[in-house]
Protein backbone atom coordinates (compact mmCIF):
# COMPACT_ATOMS: atom_id res chain seq x y z
CA UNK A 1 0.00 0.00 0.00
CA UNK A 2 1.28 3.45 -0.88
CA UNK A 3 1.60 5.55 2.26
CA UNK A 4 -0.16 8.91 2.12
CA UNK A 5 1.14 11.27 4.78
CA UNK A 6 -0.71 14.57 5.00
CA UNK A 7 -3.45 14.71 2.37
CA UNK A 8 -6.52 14.66 4.56
CA UNK A 9 -9.11 12.34 6.01
CA UNK A 10 -10.83 11.44 2.71
CA UNK A 11 -7.58 10.25 1.11
CA UNK A 12 -6.93 7.92 4.04
CA UNK A 13 -10.45 6.54 3.76
CA UNK A 14 -10.04 5.87 0.04
CA UNK A 15 -6.84 3.95 0.78
CA UNK A 16 -8.66 1.91 3.42
CA UNK A 17 -11.57 1.15 1.07
CA UNK A 18 -9.09 -0.05 -1.54
CA UNK A 19 -6.67 -2.08 0.57
CA UNK A 20 -8.77 -3.07 3.63
CA UNK A 21 -12.35 -3.52 2.35
CA UNK A 22 -13.04 -6.13 5.05
CA UNK A 23 -13.49 -3.37 7.64
CA UNK A 24 -16.88 -2.66 6.02
CA UNK A 25 -18.04 -6.28 5.81
CA UNK A 26 -20.96 -7.47 7.92
CA UNK A 27 -21.29 -10.38 10.37
CA UNK A 28 -17.59 -11.10 10.91
CA UNK A 29 -16.17 -12.89 13.95
CA UNK A 30 -13.78 -10.90 16.12
CA UNK A 31 -11.24 -11.53 18.85
CA UNK A 32 -10.75 -8.50 21.05
CA UNK A 33 -7.98 -7.14 23.24
CA UNK A 34 -9.05 -7.44 26.86
CA UNK A 35 -9.41 -3.87 28.11
CA UNK A 36 -11.79 -0.90 27.98
CA UNK A 37 -10.70 0.26 24.52
CA UNK A 38 -11.07 -3.27 23.16
CA UNK A 39 -14.56 -3.65 24.63
CA UNK A 40 -15.71 -0.25 23.38
CA UNK A 41 -14.22 -0.92 19.93
CA UNK A 42 -15.96 -4.29 19.67
CA UNK A 43 -19.26 -2.72 20.69
CA UNK A 44 -18.96 -0.13 17.92
CA UNK A 45 -18.20 -2.85 15.36
CA UNK A 46 -21.18 -4.84 16.60
CA UNK A 47 -23.40 -1.76 16.41
CA UNK A 48 -22.37 -0.76 12.87
CA UNK A 49 -21.34 -4.05 11.22
CA UNK A 50 -23.01 -6.65 13.45
CA UNK A 51 -19.69 -8.35 14.20
CA UNK A 52 -19.74 -11.23 16.68
CA UNK A 53 -17.29 -11.46 19.60
CA UNK A 54 -15.92 -15.01 19.95
CA UNK A 55 -12.95 -14.40 22.22
CA UNK A 56 -10.37 -12.16 23.88
CA UNK A 57 -6.62 -11.72 23.57
CA UNK A 58 -4.68 -10.50 26.61
CA UNK A 59 -1.32 -10.36 24.74
CA UNK A 60 -0.31 -13.74 26.18
CA UNK A 61 -3.35 -16.01 25.89
CA UNK A 62 -6.21 -16.30 23.40
CA UNK A 63 -9.44 -16.93 25.33
CA UNK A 64 -12.05 -18.30 22.93
CA UNK A 65 -15.65 -19.48 23.23
CA UNK A 66 -15.63 -23.02 24.62
CA UNK A 67 -18.31 -24.05 22.10
CA UNK A 68 -15.93 -23.47 19.19
CA UNK A 69 -13.94 -26.58 20.10
CA UNK A 70 -16.89 -28.90 19.61
CA UNK A 71 -18.34 -27.00 16.65
CA UNK A 72 -15.16 -26.87 14.59
CA UNK A 73 -12.86 -29.52 16.15
CA UNK A 74 -9.74 -29.71 13.94
CA UNK A 75 -10.64 -26.46 12.16
CA UNK A 76 -10.51 -24.35 15.31
CA UNK A 77 -7.24 -22.64 14.40
CA UNK A 78 -8.64 -21.72 11.00
CA UNK A 79 -11.63 -20.10 12.69
CA UNK A 80 -9.34 -18.07 14.94
CA UNK A 81 -7.12 -17.02 12.03
CA UNK A 82 -10.09 -16.05 9.87
CA UNK A 83 -11.50 -13.82 12.62
CA UNK A 84 -10.67 -10.12 12.77
CA UNK A 85 -8.52 -9.13 15.74
CA UNK A 86 -9.55 -5.83 17.31
CA UNK A 87 -7.33 -3.45 19.27
CA UNK A 88 -4.33 -5.71 18.68
CA UNK A 89 -1.50 -5.59 16.12
CA UNK A 90 -1.16 -9.20 14.97
CA UNK A 91 1.94 -10.14 12.97
CA UNK A 92 0.60 -12.85 10.67
CA UNK A 93 0.11 -12.67 6.89
CA UNK A 94 -3.23 -14.49 7.10
CA UNK A 95 -4.74 -12.52 9.98
CA UNK A 96 -6.63 -9.24 9.67
CA UNK A 97 -6.14 -6.94 12.65
CA UNK A 98 -6.90 -3.39 13.78
CA UNK A 99 -4.42 -1.78 16.18
CA UNK A 100 -2.68 1.52 16.85
CA UNK A 101 0.89 0.95 18.07
CA UNK A 102 4.19 1.97 16.50
CA UNK A 103 5.32 -1.05 14.45
CA UNK A 104 8.44 0.03 12.55
CA UNK A 105 11.83 1.35 13.58
CA UNK A 106 12.80 2.46 10.09
CA UNK A 107 11.03 3.21 6.85
CA UNK A 108 12.99 0.34 5.28
CA UNK A 109 11.48 -2.25 7.65
CA UNK A 110 9.27 -4.46 5.44
CA UNK A 111 7.18 -6.18 8.19
CA UNK A 112 5.37 -8.55 5.74
CA UNK A 113 3.33 -10.08 8.56
CA UNK A 114 1.48 -6.76 8.82
CA UNK A 115 0.23 -6.79 5.24
CA UNK A 116 -3.34 -7.15 6.57
CA UNK A 117 -2.92 -4.89 9.60
CA UNK A 118 -5.02 -1.73 9.71
CA UNK A 119 -3.01 0.72 11.78
CA UNK A 120 -3.10 4.56 11.84
CA UNK A 121 0.66 4.93 12.25
CA UNK A 122 1.27 2.77 9.20
CA UNK A 123 -1.33 4.75 7.23
CA UNK A 124 0.45 8.02 8.03
CA UNK A 125 3.96 6.63 7.69
CA UNK A 126 4.88 7.26 11.33
CA UNK A 127 7.71 5.11 12.67
CA UNK A 128 10.11 5.06 15.61
CA UNK A 129 11.96 8.21 14.50
CA UNK A 130 8.66 10.15 14.74
CA UNK A 131 7.75 8.83 18.18
CA UNK A 132 6.42 12.21 19.31
CA UNK A 133 3.85 11.99 16.47
CA UNK A 134 2.57 8.48 17.24
CA UNK A 135 -1.17 7.85 17.42
CA UNK A 136 -2.30 9.09 20.88
CA UNK A 137 -5.94 7.99 21.17
CA UNK A 138 -7.94 4.73 21.18
CA UNK A 139 -8.74 2.08 18.61
CA UNK A 140 -12.39 3.03 19.05
CA UNK A 141 -11.65 6.55 17.74
CA UNK A 142 -9.79 5.11 14.75
CA UNK A 143 -12.82 2.92 14.03
CA UNK A 144 -15.19 5.88 14.24
CA UNK A 145 -13.16 7.54 11.50
CA UNK A 146 -13.02 4.38 9.36
CA UNK A 147 -16.75 3.71 9.68
CA UNK A 148 -17.70 7.39 9.37
CA UNK A 149 -19.58 7.03 12.62
CA UNK A 150 -20.89 10.14 14.34
CA UNK A 151 -21.41 9.60 18.09
CA UNK A 152 -24.43 11.14 19.70
CA UNK A 153 -23.62 14.26 21.67
CA UNK A 154 -24.19 14.45 25.40
CA UNK A 155 -22.18 15.34 28.48
CA UNK A 156 -21.70 11.70 29.45
CA UNK A 157 -20.79 10.69 25.89
CA UNK A 158 -18.15 13.42 25.92
CA UNK A 159 -16.56 11.92 29.03
CA UNK A 160 -16.67 8.37 27.74
CA UNK A 161 -15.11 9.32 24.40
CA UNK A 162 -12.12 10.83 26.18
CA UNK A 163 -11.65 7.79 28.42
CA UNK A 164 -10.19 4.87 26.32
CA UNK A 165 -6.45 4.30 26.19
CA UNK A 166 -5.64 7.23 28.52
CA UNK A 167 -6.93 9.65 25.87
CA UNK A 168 -7.64 12.37 28.44
CA UNK A 169 -4.13 12.33 29.89
CA UNK A 170 -2.60 12.15 26.41
CA UNK A 171 -4.67 15.14 25.31
CA UNK A 172 -3.13 17.16 28.16
CA UNK A 173 0.50 16.03 27.93
CA UNK A 174 0.77 15.79 24.13
CA UNK A 175 -1.66 18.50 23.13
CA UNK A 176 -0.20 19.46 19.75
CA UNK A 177 -0.01 15.85 18.62
CA UNK A 178 -3.57 15.01 19.73
CA UNK A 179 -4.91 18.10 17.96
CA UNK A 180 -3.07 17.10 14.79
CA UNK A 181 -4.61 13.61 14.80
CA UNK A 182 -8.07 14.97 15.57
CA UNK A 183 -8.10 17.56 12.81
CA UNK A 184 -5.92 15.98 10.13
CA UNK A 185 -6.91 12.34 10.43
CA UNK A 186 -9.84 11.36 12.65
CA UNK A 187 -12.08 14.33 11.92
CA UNK A 188 -14.58 13.40 14.67
CA UNK A 189 -16.53 16.65 15.02
CA UNK A 190 -17.72 16.10 18.59
CA UNK A 191 -14.20 15.37 19.86
CA UNK A 192 -12.76 18.36 18.01
CA UNK A 193 -15.43 20.50 19.65
CA UNK A 194 -14.82 19.10 23.15
CA UNK A 195 -11.01 19.03 22.89
CA UNK A 196 -10.56 22.42 24.65
CA UNK A 197 -12.46 21.08 27.69
CA UNK A 198 -9.93 18.32 28.33
CA UNK A 199 -7.33 20.69 29.73
CA UNK A 200 -9.55 21.92 32.56
CA UNK A 201 -9.75 20.73 36.14
CA UNK A 202 -13.56 20.73 35.90
CA UNK A 203 -13.42 18.13 33.13
CA UNK A 204 -11.33 15.82 35.33
CA UNK A 205 -13.74 16.39 38.20
CA UNK A 206 -16.63 15.37 35.95
CA UNK A 207 -14.72 12.26 34.85
CA UNK A 208 -14.00 11.36 38.48
CA UNK A 209 -17.64 11.90 39.45
CA UNK A 210 -19.55 10.48 36.47
CA UNK A 211 -17.38 7.67 35.03
CA UNK A 212 -14.89 6.38 37.60
CA UNK A 213 -17.45 5.46 40.31
CA UNK A 214 -19.45 3.42 37.79
CA UNK A 215 -16.36 1.46 36.75
CA UNK A 216 -15.41 0.98 40.41
CA UNK A 217 -18.92 -0.24 41.27
CA UNK A 218 -18.77 -2.70 38.37
CA UNK A 219 -15.67 -4.14 40.00
CA UNK A 220 -12.65 -2.75 38.16
CA UNK A 221 -9.74 -1.03 39.89
CA UNK A 222 -7.80 2.01 38.62
CA UNK A 223 -4.92 -0.15 37.40
CA UNK A 224 -1.41 1.01 36.72
CA UNK A 225 -1.00 3.88 34.29
CA UNK A 226 2.08 5.14 32.48
CA UNK A 227 0.60 8.62 32.45
CA UNK A 228 -1.78 10.54 34.75
CA UNK A 229 -3.87 13.67 34.25
CA UNK A 230 -2.40 17.06 35.07
CA UNK A 231 -4.84 18.33 37.66
CA UNK A 232 -6.13 15.41 39.73
CA UNK A 233 -3.55 12.76 38.75
CA UNK A 234 -6.27 10.38 37.51
CA UNK A 235 -4.89 6.99 36.54
CA UNK A 236 -7.33 5.77 33.96
CA UNK A 237 -9.54 2.80 34.92
CA UNK A 238 -8.67 1.02 31.67
CA UNK A 239 -10.37 -2.19 32.90
CA UNK A 240 -7.69 -4.62 31.73
CA UNK A 241 -8.31 -8.29 32.50
CA UNK A 242 -6.85 -11.72 31.78
CA UNK A 243 -8.99 -14.84 32.08
CA UNK A 244 -12.47 -13.57 31.06
CA UNK A 245 -14.12 -16.52 32.83
CA UNK A 246 -13.61 -14.57 36.05
CA UNK A 247 -15.03 -11.38 34.55
CA UNK A 248 -18.19 -12.47 32.71
CA UNK A 249 -20.55 -10.65 35.08
CA UNK A 250 -18.35 -7.54 35.27
CA UNK A 251 -17.97 -7.43 31.49
CA UNK A 252 -21.72 -7.70 31.10
CA UNK A 253 -22.19 -4.71 33.39
CA UNK A 254 -19.44 -2.76 31.60
CA UNK A 255 -21.05 -3.45 28.22
CA UNK A 256 -24.42 -2.37 29.58
CA UNK A 257 -22.96 0.89 30.93
CA UNK A 258 -21.19 1.77 27.66
CA UNK A 259 -24.26 0.79 25.64
CA UNK A 260 -26.56 3.02 27.67
CA UNK A 261 -24.25 6.02 27.31
CA UNK A 262 -23.50 5.57 23.61
CA UNK A 263 -26.94 4.30 22.58
CA UNK A 264 -25.56 0.98 21.29
CA UNK A 265 -27.24 -2.40 21.19
CA UNK A 266 -26.07 -5.17 23.51
CA UNK A 267 -22.93 -7.09 22.63
CA UNK A 268 -23.09 -10.71 23.74
CA UNK A 269 -19.92 -12.38 25.01
CA UNK A 270 -19.13 -16.06 25.60
CA UNK A 271 -19.82 -17.46 29.06
CA UNK A 272 -17.21 -20.24 29.13
CA UNK A 273 -13.74 -20.18 27.60
CA UNK A 274 -10.81 -22.31 26.57
CA UNK A 275 -7.39 -20.86 25.97
CA UNK A 276 -4.30 -21.11 23.81
CA UNK A 277 -1.32 -19.46 25.47
CA UNK A 278 2.00 -18.23 24.21
CA UNK A 279 4.81 -16.40 25.93
CA UNK A 280 5.16 -12.66 26.46
CA UNK A 281 8.67 -11.18 26.17
CA UNK A 282 10.51 -7.93 25.64
CA UNK A 283 13.75 -6.94 23.96
CA UNK A 284 15.62 -3.71 23.23
CA UNK A 285 16.22 -2.43 19.73
CA UNK A 286 19.94 -2.58 20.40
CA UNK A 287 19.64 -6.29 21.22
CA UNK A 288 17.65 -6.81 18.01
CA UNK A 289 20.41 -5.13 15.98
CA UNK A 290 23.16 -7.07 17.77
CA UNK A 291 21.51 -10.50 17.55
CA UNK A 292 19.38 -10.31 14.40
CA UNK A 293 20.58 -7.37 12.35
CA UNK A 294 17.19 -5.76 11.81
CA UNK A 295 13.53 -5.87 12.85
CA UNK A 296 12.37 -8.08 9.96
CA UNK A 297 14.97 -10.75 10.72
CA UNK A 298 14.02 -10.69 14.41
CA UNK A 299 10.29 -11.07 13.66
CA UNK A 300 10.91 -14.01 11.32
CA UNK A 301 13.45 -15.91 13.42
CA UNK A 302 11.56 -15.47 16.69
CA UNK A 303 8.20 -16.35 15.05
CA UNK A 304 6.59 -13.29 16.62
CA UNK A 305 2.78 -13.36 16.75
CA UNK A 306 2.14 -9.83 18.00
CA UNK A 307 4.29 -6.94 19.13
CA UNK A 308 4.41 -3.22 19.79
CA UNK A 309 7.08 -0.56 20.24
CA UNK A 310 5.72 1.12 23.42
CA UNK A 311 8.60 3.51 23.93
CA UNK A 312 11.87 4.46 22.34
CA UNK A 313 14.15 1.50 21.86
CA UNK A 314 12.00 -1.36 23.21
CA UNK A 315 9.78 -4.06 21.74
CA UNK A 316 7.16 -6.01 23.70
CA UNK A 317 6.20 -9.17 21.85
CA UNK A 318 4.40 -12.51 22.06
CA UNK A 319 5.23 -15.84 20.49
CA UNK A 320 2.30 -18.19 19.90
CA UNK A 321 3.66 -21.56 18.66
CA UNK A 322 0.17 -23.09 18.29
CA UNK A 323 -0.77 -20.64 15.52
CA UNK A 324 1.40 -20.92 12.44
Amino acid sequence: MKVVHELGNEVFLRNVEKFFPWIYEKNQNMIVHSDFDGIMSSMLLHEVNNWNLIGFYDLECIWFDEQLSSLYEDKLLEVLKSSIWVDADIYHEEIRSIGHHILKFRDSDQIPGHSRSLNPNLLRGIYHKDFNRKYPLGTVHFLMMLLKYKPRESELTELLLWHPNSSLANSQHYRTNVEDWLKNFLNIDFMIKTFPNTLTKSFEERMMKEVYPKLQNIGFDPGRAQITTLNLKLRGYQCAFNDPTNYVSKLGDLIKFIGEVMGWKELKIPIKYKSICGKRKNITYQEIRDKFGNLDSFLEKEKVFSYSIPNRGQVNYTIMPAIK
